[in-house]
Order: C-alpha cells, then structure tokens, then sequence
C-alpha cells in the first residue's frame, strides 16, 4: 500500500463518517432516508429530510476526547475510541455497516478489492 492510498482511503473512511447523521435517535444517511420515503408517506419523509439537514451530529463527531486522544489512539496498539454515552446504542447499530460501505468505497475507488 502507498502514501496515496493511505491518504485516499482515510478520506473516503471520513467521508463515510461524516453521511452519517443523527436523526430521531439513529444514525441515518440521506439515501437511507429516500428509500422509506414511499413506506413512511411524504410527511414523515419531509420531516425526517428537515431534521437530517439540521442535525449537526454526526458519526465522526461523536467520540470523546479532543486531539490528543486521537493521536494517542492511532499511535498505540489501543485504536478503539470512545462513543459519547448518549449515541453507543446508535452507534452499534450501524457500525459494521459504516466500516462496509467505507471499505466498498475504497475499493470502487481503488480498482481493485484491497483491505482498508
């Protein structure tokens, strides 16, 4: 693996952090949003778009500690962070999911099937 797919695949991982916004207590990005848009009725759907737009959390801001805690956590062998107490139970929902589609993104992007 090169320095570019180092700094490639780290984008495309935040990136996918960053889709992930909370709304009525999960993490929902706007595609997932758009696909109950005909099994929630337009109402809800409008509802829910307003509040995705508004929502100022997301999947990449909802660990503790500031800078720091970062580095020492990729400069370890303890990488696990640490989620805010109020969004463990979201975030373990959708967790795995995230890691998926990060690493599916970065394959797209690569060429070819590669770990992340």
């Amino acid at each position: 693996m090169s320095a570019c797919d180092i700094y490639s695949k780290a984008t495309i991982a935040v990136a996918t952090l960053l889709s992930y916004r909370y709304v009525d207590g999960k993490f929902m990005t706007k595609h997932m949003i758009e696909e109950t848009r005909y099994t929630v009725g337009e109402e809800e759907y409008k509802r829910l778009m307003k509040e995705f737009k508004k929502s100022k959390v997301n999947a990449y801001n909802i660990f503790e500690g500031d800078s720091k805690a970062w580095k020492a956590s990729i400069n370890s062998n303890d990488t696990k962070l640490k989620v805010k107490d109020e969004y463990k139970a979201a975030w373990e929902k959708i967790k795995f999911t995230a890691a998926n589609k990060a690493l599916k993104n970065a394959e797209q992007a690569d060429g070819m099937a590669t770990r992340l």
